[in-house]
């Protein structure tokens, strides 16, 4: 949407607006909504705990993610590194090349990173404009988020599956940042990462197509 935006479509700056103050609000509720929905079931793990991964296992890890991360972004493939992220990692333990996932330090500092990120998207708000778009931010926040959770329920109830698991893979935020709810509340990031570069990829190819036929009905109507 921000990208169309550029183009000139739609107000850049309302866009940016209600884009980042969604994104805040899923993160700061979300764990909150699946506390009250779950119950106890809040935060568990999908399966055993895995070991702790090898610092150089995760440095070549790491080193190969940014230099393929770095290509696909260059051909503009949308999350490049959390994509090859997923990618390097998944083939190098399906191969058996290693096993576990990172120290807990480097899980709290990616989290923390993430955050910062998502915090820093505010730095050319005004105080005025997130005013003037709250009312706008949170119907688009409790509009998506009730159609995601209500989705996730019947998804979560057909596969037996966890409610957590499957609305954090619905809810509207961004790849990076739910990917790393999920790795705090201990759900697979995998599952939830693939869903959201999905939507992403839909996104893509079907909002211009969508805006185009509403521009079409608009000048027919004129």
């Amino acid at each position: 949407s921000i990208s169309l935006a550029s183009e000139g479509v739609g107000d850049g700056r309302s866009i940016v607006v209600i884009q980042s103050v969604r994104l805040l609000l899923i993160i700061t509720c979300l764990p909150f909504v699946i506390d009250y929905f779950s119950g106890s079931q809040t935060i568990q793990a999908v399966g055993p705990v895995a070991e702790t991964m090898p610092p150089m296992s995760f440095f070549v890890l790491f080193v190969l993610t940014l230099f393929l991360g770095r290509f696909f972004e260059k051909l503009r493939v949308p999350a490049s590194y959390l994509l090859m992220g997923t990618v390097v990692s998944g083939a190098a333990h399906l191969m058996g090349l290693v096993s576990g996932r990172p120290s807990s330090a480097i899980l709290f500092l990616g989290f923390t990173i993430t955050g910062t990120l998502i915090g820093a998207r505010f730095s050319t708000i005004s105080f005025l404009e997130l005013k003037r778009l709250l009312k706008a931010s949170l119907m688009v926040v409790f509009l998506s988020t009730t159609i995601a959770a209500f989705f996730s329920i019947v998804v979560a109830s057909i596969l037996s599956m966890s409610y957590g698991q499957v609305f954090v893979a619905f809810a509207p935020g961004g790849v990076e940042a739910m990917a790393a709810m999920a790795l705090a509340l201990d759900y697979d990031p995998a599952f939830v990462a693939v869903h959201h570069l999905y939507r992403i990829l839909l996104l893509i190819f079907t909002l211009p197509l969508f805006l185009q036929i509403i521009k079409r009905l608009g000048h027919s109507n004129g």
